[in-house]
């Protein structure tokens, strides 16, 4: 099960490759918009806001372990929650010398621990890491602009230390995020609410699209519970899954327009749905 779970992990981490921080707090949510150095990044605004500006290596690791596996887990598997200075994370685990993929490094820089990543890669004394707040290279970069994968040679590393999660300790994994099997759950349900009579089968197109209600603040119920986790998986954070169209939701709704260049109104209608099923 573990490499399964990891296997999650990292691929959550590899969808983050290529975004760059913001030069202020606008635009969160576009990988490469307002690019700036002012360590304005969506991490920060989907788990502690009141940092922002702040570096964010350590946010990085936090949200890639929450969007994969959910806050409850993400805190059992980092030994507490968020997880946002490399030298905490050393007070917690023990301090392996050789990397696994999966493991949280965290580098000894200029003698301390400053900063940290997953490791996605390891080919004997050479590893491979998603590291948020850093640049391209072959070298540690603390506090650089954007989420990168990098590599070494941990014999060229003194001091750098690997942690490795308990994966035995999560129980469930959130919702799968695969394109079909959230377009077949959404299919399947917009039919028993009698919104449509479409083949469940998956392939988004006319006939799902025109089967999909408009939601809004207020809206309730499992089609509602489906858009929470399309969104929540696309990086879009609504604050919960839980069937409640809330404040949060439309918060999420309305920077998922806005990053899709559609009119931000916070309701989910046709263009919005098209956007989501990934036909226009």
């Amino acid at each position: 099960m573990s490499m399964n779970v990891i296997e999650k992990l990292i691929s959550v981490a590899r969808e983050e490759l290529g975004y760059l921080e913001k030069g202020s707090n606008t635009n969160l949510y576009n990988k490469t918009a307002n690019a700036g150095y002012k360590n304005f990044t969506k991490y920060w605004q989907d788990i502690k806001p009141s940092w922002q500006g702040q570096p964010w290596c350590a946010i990085f690791v936090t949200w890639c372990f929450e969007k994969a596996f959910g806050k409850e887990n993400a805190r059992k598997l980092l030994k507490h929650y968020p997880y946002t200075y490399c030298p905490t994370m050393a007070n917690l685990f023990q301090l392996n010398a050789n990397p696994k993929v999966g493991d949280v490094v965290i580098f000894k820089y200029n003698g301390e621990f400053a900063h940290t990543g997953i490791v996605v890669a390891v080919m004997g004394d050479y590893f491979e890491t998603i590291e948020g707040n850093t640049s391209n290279g072959n070298t540690i970069v603390p506090n650089g602009g954007g989420v990168c994968q990098k590599g070494y040679y941990n014999s060229k590393l003194p001091g750098t230390k690997f942690c490795t999660p308990n994966w035995s300790l999560i129980n469930s994994i959130p919702s799968s995020t695969t394109s079909k099997n959230w377009i077949v759950e959404l299919q399947a349900e917009c039919n028993r609410q009698g919104f449509s009579k479409q083949v469940v089968d998956g392939i988004p197109g006319p006939n799902t699209l025109k089967g999909c209600p408009m939601l809004q603040a207020g809206a309730t119920g499992k089609i509602t519970k489906i858009l929470q986790q399309r969104l929540t998986n696309l990086g879009f954070n609504t604050k919960g899954v839980d069937g409640i169209f809330g404040q949060n939701t439309k918060k999420a709704v309305m920077n998922f327009q806005k990053s899709r260049k559609l009119s931000v109104d916070g309701i989910v209608g046709k263009n919005t749905w098209s956007k989501l099923l990934g036909l226009s």
